[in-house]
């Protein structure tokens, strides 16, 4: 959808399935590519993955897919100190 004049007056119209944008730009798919082929290298490694809250998870890397979304296998809690809630979750979950 872009903006402008429609006629039902919500200022939005469509555009032709063939014009509408793709999610990635060439140079973003190349660049996820990269790291996707990267990370598929480390499949049955251990590392470390830090999350936007800061808390840091080590565990086997499992499996990754196209989208970056992994799977990690014996995992737990870096920094157990800081976040000892995290080491009940995991009893609990795992």
């Amino acid at each position: 959808m872009t903006l402008g004049s429609n006629p039902n007056g919500s200022g939005l119209r469509s555009r032709p399935r063939n014009q509408r944008s793709s999610r990635f730009s060439p140079l973003s798919f190349l660049f996820n590519m990269l790291f996707f082929s990267y990370f598929k290298d480390l499949v049955g490694r251990e590392v470390t993955v830090e999350l936007k809250n800061d808390l840091a998870i080590r565990g086997t890397l499992h499996s990754v897919d196209q989208y970056l979304n992994i799977k990690l296998e014996n995992t737990r809690v870096v920094d157990q100190d800081k976040y000892p809630h995290m080491v009940f979750i995991f009893l609990l979950i795992f």
